[in-house]
């Protein structure tokens, strides 16, 4: 098990962040929670965020509950969440509870950022 990191940095699109995701995001990440839980309650009107799972490992019940909830507040602010990276164990879990509908998926960070242009 590796503890999760978590590094937010602007992205080439406009008002954009880039949250670059490392380890397993499960119930021992609440400091993490808390991070993003700030940055997204203080996301301004239309902005977005770029999840970045190509380091992420792994991902359970907790991450997805805390995923689902950001991505309803993002959107009702006029924003969305993308997803870039994300591993076939990820990919299987959000299309077997359906949630990958809601999220848009990228192989790379260039071709989500210039979804955004």
């Amino acid at each position: 098990m590796e503890k999760l990191t978590i590094d937010i940095s602007p992205a080439s699109a406009a008002n954009t962040q880039v949250v670059k995701f490392t380890g397993d995001f499960d119930g021992y990440a609440k400091d993490n929670v808390e991070t993003l839980k700030n940055l997204v309650e203080k996301t301004e009107p239309g902005a977005n965020l770029i999840f970045d799972f190509t380091t992420m490992n792994y991902l359970n019940s907790y991450a997805i509950g805390h995923l689902v909830n950001w991505y309803n507040k993002v959107k009702e602010q006029g924003g969305k969440i993308l997803i870039v990276g994300a591993n076939k164990n990820v990919e299987e879990i959000f299309s077997v509870l359906g949630i990958d509908k809601l999220f848009e998926t990228f192989a790379d960070m260039a071709a989500a950022e210039n979804s955004l242009k």
